[in-house]
């Protein structure tokens, strides 16, 4: 029976094991150096927005757009936010993120292509944090391009009752 018992465990262990380097895995990240004369190179038209007023109970979401104008993969990677309440996800052709945020950081890596482009849409639901008034909540990305290895995103809104 105790030998029964340690196998199942063993056989439990290894397929727990499987099941989460399968959902953890993601692909290799390329570094590059400012010196490299061929590198991917974020362009990130817009990383601030004002949505104006809105109340506790919506759900705001904006997209902001980011291009690989680089000779090399753009990759993006570690999705975080400042607060429980903002999170992202990052949209490139048939690829979707799931959403991620201050408590759940990403692992999957997003490749864009040379002249490419993506689209990462944050989304802040104030009631998950109740704060009434002029906020601004942040989603950080980080990249494999050696000038910008740090997207930003700024995010301003009124929250009201």
């Amino acid at each position: 029976m105790i030998v029964f018992g340690t196998a199942l465990v063993a056989i439990l262990s290894l397929f727990a094991i499987s099941l989460l380097s399968k959902k953890t895995s993601s692909s290799p990240t390329t570094s590059y150096t400012q010196t490299d004369t061929q590198k991917p190179k974020v362009e990130l038209p817009e990383n601030f927005v004002d949505t104006g007023i809105s109340k506790l109970k919506d759900t705001i979401t904006r997209d902001f757009i980011v291009k690989n104008i680089g000779e090399k993969t753009l990759q993006l990677r570690n999705i975080n936010s400042s607060c429980g309440c903002t999170s992202a996800k990052i949209i490139s052709g048939d690829q979707e993120t799931k959403e991620y945020g201050m408590s759940k950081r990403s692992l999957e890596v997003v490749n864009i292509a040379p002249g490419a482009e993506a689209t990462i849409r944050v989304i802040y639901r104030p009631f998950t944090m109740p704060v009434y008034g002029v906020i601004i909540r942040e989603v950080y990305i980080d990249t494999n391009d050696p000038d910008f290895s740090k997207i930003i995103l700024r995010m301003k809104a009124n929250i009201t009752k």
